[in-house]
């Protein structure tokens, strides 16, 4: 186990979830929250970019269906409609990427592909090393997107900086 990468991943991770708050208390998802669009300021610190495809929930619980985004690390209901659980859905996969070394591009679909569509059991290469945060993983990518946690409640499981 790598603790500098688990801090850093946990300092990121940390700071998408806060901008995930922050823009899901104003009624904005995101819909397209993805490596390529998480940016970094002169401090280090993320910044969540590419807002082109976000929506505002208003008074439509299931906002609008998203027939674009980046497949990867897109929820299964999105192309049906969307609630700011995609959002978290998405962060899964970013938390995933975030903790787990990968050596190719192909190793790193491969790993997203199966993370999302296995069997839990299943769903996290051999050599995982954070089982700290496995719960935290799977709740984020469940199939149903009631039973994922909200932004706020992630930020309650982590521990404080």
């Amino acid at each position: 186990m790598d603790p500098i990468r688990e801090e850093m991943a946990l300092k990121y991770f940390r700071q998408i979830v806060e901008g995930l708050q922050f823009l899901h208390s104003k009624g904005i998802i995101h819909r397209d929250l993805s490596r390529g669009n998480i940016l970094f300021d002169a401090q280090d610190d993320v910044k969540i970019g590419d807002f082109g495809l976000a929506t505002f929930l208003d008074n439509n619980p299931t906002g609008s269906p998203l027939k674009a985004g980046t497949l990867l690390y897109k929820a299964p209901e999105a192309d049906k409609g969307t609630t700011d659980k995609v959002d978290m859905y998405s962060a899964g996969v970013l938390l995933f990427e975030l903790l787990y070394h990968f050596t190719t591009e192909t190793e790193r679909q491969a790993a997203i592909g199966k993370l999302k569509k296995a069997p839990e059991e299943e769903k996290l290469p051999q050599d995982w090393q954070y089982p700290a945060y496995t719960d935290l993983l799977f709740k984020l990518v469940k199939e149903e997107p009631t039973e994922r946690p909200s932004a706020t409640e992630v930020l309650q499981q982590l521990s404080p900086r």
